[in-house]
């Protein structure tokens, strides 16, 4: 139970965020992947692969968090406080 619930939170947050990844995962695999050529980590195919879709999950979730949501506060009350004057 416990378990599902927090299934479901981690699908609900990479939901919410899908556009942030979609906008911000070309940036950061390819920032990622330039880094990990540079340590020498591209040698092990899977986990290399893995990491990089782990770490834009990662970079998109930020991305909304820190840029969509603020924006989104910002625009709302923005346009609640046009209307008002509107009216």
């Amino acid at each position: 139970m416990v378990y599902s619930i927090i299934i479901l939170k981690v699908a609900k947050g990479v939901g919410d965020s899908s556009y942030s990844l979609y906008l911000f995962h070309k940036f950061s695999l390819v920032i990622l992947s330039m880094i990990f050529k540079k340590l020498g980590l591209t040698d092990f195919g899977y986990i290399f692969a893995i990491l990089l879709v782990i770490r834009s999950i990662i970079t998109g979730h930020l991305c909304y968090i820190f840029l969509d949501k603020p924006m989104d506060k910002l625009l709302f009350r923005y346009k609640n406080k046009r209307a008002i004057s509107y009216a």
